[in-house]
């Protein structure tokens, strides 16, 4: 039956487990309260669906649905450039040609020569 119920709902398993960091859901108590906690917590136990998760003040029993998982933090040198860095300061599409409004036609205003020779 349990089979039976978790296939028709789609059920999944929750993928946070013990040790990770995750944010807890803030309760809903306005329009500019941020959905979740910025505080990163870690996860202490786990039973069943039920998770706590602890910081070295708070310690927080909810649900898994209540829960975030934090994608692992980057470890990469600051001073080495990543290729991303590199990819953003050469363009890959040409920039576009420049021309003054066709008001200006008659004159020539960019070859102006201040050079006699």
């Amino acid at each position: 039956m349990k089979l039976y119920a978790d296939a028709t709902r789609n059920a999944a398993t929750s993928p946070i487990k013990l040790g990770d960091t995750v944010l807890v859901a803030n309760d809903a108590k306005g329009k500019l309260t941020p959905p979740f906690d910025p505080r990163p917590l870690i996860i202490v136990d786990k039973k069943g669906s039920m998770l706590t998760a602890a910081d070295h003040d708070k310690t927080v029993t909810r649900n898994s649905s209540h829960f975030k998982l934090l994608p692992e933090q980057d470890t990469s040198v600051e001073g080495v450039p990543t290729s991303h860095e590199n990819a953003a300061a050469s363009r890959s599409y040409p920039t576009r040609v420049r021309r003054p409004p066709c008001r200006f036609q008659d004159q020539c205003l960019d070859k102006m020569d201040t050079n006699p020779t």
